[in-house]
């Protein structure tokens, strides 16, 4: 009988707590947008995207005989790290402005899209779609087929071989390096007493030759191998007039730094805002709690490295223009209507 009793009580206590937790969920949202809903406008960031590659230069165990037992001239004696710029380009990309936020009035909070950031997407456009961008890495990609920096393995420099004096197995692989051309001489041009072989045979005994020739040769001459790298540094205009900021740092041999490491020769970018039409901008006010929007302007950059431009750019810049209102009339739920996710200007008006 107690058993039942207090069955009996759960099974009133249990509706009242659920009514409880589901009238506390519903009460949270009705708050929260009570207010309005805050939006932001873009701002626009400019991304230097540098293509680069770090080629690393191993010298033969030989290099010191290279000139006078090959003729061979220049061959690098001391490991090596070579770095070069291949390409540079420049693109933007779109984040919230923290100096253009708006709030809106609680009639059109059903009919706002924004972005993932938060920013302005449309309004009564629900088939938007994802327009966010996927990020970019830096990032590295090393070269398929690179060779072996590393000499250990050769035959000439085996444990076999290290009673004998170096010079002696310098003068032995340059030997073989000038008999192995000689032998591809003679089958090029037909002068073998025995018959040479023909059609695939031929060309894969060529190949051979030049395989042993080329690791031969590399003994004195040395191996290198290359990485390929992408690198993602950003800048967000904040004055309509930039010049010589650093961006980051380069040097050949320890090649990409920090913009406060002078080890490196300073990369600077300069970004010069076009004078806009005459026209002025909108501001929130009581009287006017409608959207905003922006109307971009154009900024030219140029990306300077010891006083030799290497990029220049013409770019929509967001912050470099004006802040508008849309009109009232056009957000009564009879217009459809998107902006640019990139800048924030106004793109398309269309009546439903």
């Amino acid at each position: 009988m107690r058993i039942f009793v207090i069955i009996i009580c759960l099974l009133f206590t249990f509706p009242l707590v659920a009514q409880k937790s589901k009238n506390k969920i519903e009460e949270v949202p009705t708050v929260a947008v009570s207010e309005g809903i805050t939006y932001a406008l873009p701002r626009t960031g400019i991304r230097v995207l540098v293509e680069a590659r770090k080629t690393t230069l191993i010298p033969g165990p030989f290099a010191m005989f290279a000139e006078p037992l090959l003729g061979i001239k220049d061959v690098i004696l001391q490991p090596q790290t070579v770095w070069e710029m291949k390409k540079i380009s420049l693109e933007i990309f779109t984040e919230p402005d923290p100096n253009q936020v708006f709030k809106t009035n609680t009639l059109i909070i059903p009919l706002i899209q924004l972005t993932s950031n938060g920013c302005l997407a449309g309004f009564n456009s629900p088939n938007l779609g994802n327009q966010d961008k996927k990020p970019i890495f830096n990032s590295l990609v090393t070269n398929g087929n690179t060779p072996s920096t590393s000499f250990e393995n050769s035959v000439w420099l085996s444990t076999s071989s290290g009673r004998t004096p170096i010079e002696q197995r310098a003068a032995e692989a340059s030997a073989q390096v000038l008999k192995s051309k000689a032998t591809r001489f003679d089958i090029v041009a037909g002068l073998l007493d025995e018959r040479h072989p023909d059609g695939k045979a031929y060309e894969e005994s060529l190949d051979e030759l030049r395989k042993t020739e080329k690791e031969l040769l590399e003994l004195y001459t040395g191996r290198q191998k290359s990485q390929d790298y992408t690198f993602n540094y950003v800048y967000i205009p904040v004055a309509k007039s930039v010049k010589g900021e650093v961006i980051f740092r380069f040097d050949e041999n320890l090649g990409f730094l920090a913009k406060n490491d002078f080890s490196g020769k300073p990369v600077m970018i300069d970004v010069e805002a076009e004078e806009l039409p005459s026209g002025s901008s909108a501001a929130a006010t009581p009287a006017n709690p409608g959207l905003f929007y922006r109307q971009p302007g154009v900024g030219n950059v140029k990306l300077t490295k010891e006083l030799t431009v290497i990029a220049t750019a013409r770019l929509a810049i967001a912050q470099f223009g004006n802040v508008l209102a849309l009109s009232a009339e056009l957000l009564n739920g009879s217009y459809s209507i998107e902006f640019h996710p990139e800048t924030g200007a106004l793109k398309s008006i269309s009546k439903k």
